[in-house]
């Protein structure tokens, strides 16, 4: 089994042809927030929302925000007509 800080996913960011959203708590102690920030960037289509008063779980911490950011998200890809 790989380690998760051995996996290098750089080239599978940039060649995303869908948007992303990346979602991390500014407390996060599991995952850095800053390579959060970074992984987003590298997609064409990419964009982080930081929640600032969770850790690793935002679902959990701050749920009606994150479900808001989420839905806006998607309704940001629904075409309009």
């Amino acid at each position: 089994l790989l380690d998760l800080g051995e996996i290098d996913q750089r080239a599978l960011l940039r060649g995303l042809e869908v948007p992303l959203l990346a979602i991390v708590g500014a407390r996060d102690q599991v995952v850095a927030p800053d390579i959060v920030r970074q992984a987003a960037a590298l997609a064409p289509q990419g964009r982080v929302v930081e929640f600032a008063e969770s850790g690793h779980a935002p679902f959990l911490e701050e749920p009606a925000r994150y479900v808001a950011t989420v839905l806006e998200f998607l309704n940001s890809l629904t075409p309009r007509h």
